[in-house]
């Protein structure tokens, strides 16, 4: 008896033991600050990885990325619970959280979680067809293999360089994908600010122009002060050439497509997005556009169904004229409030 209570009084030291070192390693990791629990609300393509990147390497922060991703099979429930016991941890100084992208946990109640956290953070990137652009090179022409993300130095970090004819089929198809998301994405976004004091609306292209502002930005939300990097080395490059003429081979047909949907919603400047080699940022009635690309795909005959990419996502060639291209002329007798030219040439990103 007297062992056993021993041993039990033993392991309880070192569980205490234990629990003290993971808490002055989170004390170091958020420079002994005290902060509040964020919620990183993201979109896909958006150069979230490297947000995440930037934020770990900040002192006084603890992020941890992607918390769910579409794989998982828990129930919108338990996602809730864990989300929120998540975030109640988050009470031994300094700042901390994790990202998640609403469109892979559907059926989530957004308020609840929100309600948990003493920040709701929304990233996004503004340049929609930058977005596009990069998602075809990755999903449908399998640039770097697919990866949503390549390192420097590594043997694929040629691959970003390549150039690919882009079919507008697929352009198309997943403009109106980015564009349901989007909505989706701003109704998780309202949701979980109902009740939330601190809401921080954040953008890829800001970030790019001036991290060190937008880094005091968020810091100054999460109740820090200002930033203060770690030692930590950048592990992912951009994929993508902000210059697209770099990477679309048949740049002048996207454009024509990007120009017609942009026409007939002005609200969102398509085509100006597809011209940027900065890092302008951009407004877009999201509803306006996916309106008006819609009417476009039905003009063209095309059908509903929004994945055609996947059916030659494999070609061995995918560069053959006669797999990406053809042609076809807008139909005439589009709604009053959507207007269109009359005629285009149309074929039947980097996550940074």
């Amino acid at each position: 008896m007297g062992v056993s209570l021993a041993r039990a009084l033993l392991l309880a030291v070192g569980l205490v033991a234990a629990q003290r070192q993971v808490r002055r390693h989170l004390e170091d990791a958020r420079g002994g600050e005290h902060g509040t629990s964020m919620l990183g609300l993201k979109l896909a393509s958006s150069g979230s990885t490297w947000w995440a990147h930037e934020l770990k390497a900040q002192r006084g922060i603890v992020v941890e990325e992607e918390l769910f991703t579409s794989t998982s099979h828990l129930s919108p429930k338990k996602r809730e619970d864990k989300m929120v016991e998540r975030l109640a941890r988050c009470d031994g100084g300094g700042a901390c959280g994790f990202t998640i992208s609403p469109k892979n946990s559907p059926g989530v109640d957004w308020r609840r979680v929100g309600r948990a956290a003493g920040c709701v953070v929304a990233w996004e990137r503004s340049n929609l067809a930058k977005t596009v652009v990069s998602i075809v090179r990755k999903r449908v022409l399998r640039v770097c293999g697919g990866k949503p993300n390549i390192h420097p130095g590594s043997k694929k970090a040629d691959c970003a360089n390549a150039t690919a004819v882009f079919r507008v089929d697929d352009v198309e198809a997943l403009l109106i994908e980015q564009l349901e998301w989007r909505v989706d994405f701003e109704a998780a976004v309202a949701e979980a600010v109902r009740d939330t004091p601190c809401f921080l609306r954040m953008r890829y292209e800001d970030f790019q122009r001036n991290e060190t502002a937008e880094l005091r930005r968020l810091r100054c939300a999460l109740g820090l002060g200002a930033p203060d990097r770690k030692d930590r080395p950048v592990d992912v490059a951009k994929k993508t050439s902000d210059d697209l003429r770099d990477v679309i081979e048949n740049y002048a047909e996207i454009e024509a497509y990007a120009a017609a949907v942009e026409a007939a919603a002005p609200a969102c400047p398509l085509a100006a997005m597809l011209r940027s080699t900065g890092f302008e940022t951009f407004e877009c009635d999201v509803d306006a556009a996916l309106a008006a690309a819609r009417w476009e795909r039905a003009a063209a005959g095309r059908p509903d169904d929004l994945t055609p990419w996947k059916a030659h996502a494999n070609e061995t060639h995918p560069r053959e004229a006669d797999v990406f291209s053809s042609a076809r002329d807008v139909q005439s007798g589009a709604p009053a409030e959507v207007v269109l030219p009359g005629a285009l040439l149309a074929p039947d990103h980097h996550d940074r």
